[in-house]
């Protein structure tokens, strides 16, 4: 048989056999790895989760099977894949170490995406820091500031601290307190300060704003207030409640009562010296 029959018989038909089929798994795979992922994205989103979740979803999914398709295309061709895979979990424990942080604040980041213990728009108070939210991302949590300023806080945090959801329910209840002098009529306080709450357009009269005695100090008498609001007007309710309510008090006489201190000095005893 001459050598060139000879080479295309043993070497170069069985090369080109096993790239052609190594062409076909890349080629199919590919394909299977994008009807795959566009499965997912349909089944994600009829179960109404976050678009980021989805999206982060698909591209974990996305990159995994496209590494079994390059391997698979590897074998085909002949090239031994145990080193490689090996060599791929290596790489992959060096790179979780180094971003261990990182990796972390992405698995909180998944898991508040779905407990959604909050929602873009909502006001909450994390990590002693009290925002708006306005954006949820894999690694970071952005509020946004009564002061106008952005901070980012990383997930791993806001997952490990205490969550407080202020605009999670529709109603928020008032809580104030007002001294008032034992010499003043106490039933009259309490009604003047009722009929402050039953005519505040802000508040709401279900469930029913009430005033409590509370403590009998030692220089005067506390009382509670408590009015409920529509959780949006909270802060413009309980600022204009107050300033009603020291104008109420000022126009009937009723004075708040001031930190007082009686000092009594007693007589020197006179000493009388021997000359």
């Amino acid at each position: 048989m001459p050598p060139l029959e000879t080479f295309l018989q043993q070497q170069l038909l069985p090369w080109g056999s096993r790239i052609i089929i190594a062409l076909i798994i890349f080629v199919v795979g590919r394909w299977l790895t994008h009807i795959l992922c566009r499965l997912l994205i349909q089944l994600l989103g009829q179960l109404k989760l976050e678009p980021i979740l989805v999206n982060f979803s698909q591209s974990i999914v996305r990159g995994l099977m496209l590494l079994l398709v390059i391997i698979a295309t590897l074998n085909q061709l002949g090239i031994n894949t145990t080193s490689l895979i090996a060599l791929i979990g290596a790489a992959g424990l060096a790179i979780g170490l180094a971003l261990q942080d990182a990796l972390k604040n992405l698995a909180s980041g998944v898991v508040l995406i779905i407990t959604r213990p909050f929602a873009i728009g909502n006001y909450i108070e994390v990590a002693n820091i009290g925002g708006t939210v306005k954006r949820m991302e894999i690694f970071n949590t952005i509020l946004h500031t009564t002061d106008n300023r952005v901070v980012l806080i990383p997930n791993g945090k806001v997952l490990g601290s205490t969550i407080t959801n202020y605009s999670e329910l529709p109603q928020r209840r008032i809580d104030l307190t007002v001294n008032i002098r034992y010499d003043d009529d106490l039933q009259r306080a309490k009604d003047l300060l009722l009929k402050r709450l039953q005519n505040s357009p802000k508040l709401l009269q279900q469930p029913a704003p009430v005033v409590l005695v509370d403590t009998l100090g030692e220089q005067s008498m506390q009382l509670i207030i408590r009015a409920w609001t529509a959780t949006s007007d909270y802060t413009t309710a309980r600022s204009v409640l107050l300033e009603n309510i020291k104008l109420d008090l000022d126009q009937a006489g009723l004075k708040l009562p001031r930190p007082q201190l009686d000092v009594h000095l007693a007589p020197v005893p006179t000493k009388h010296f021997d000359r």
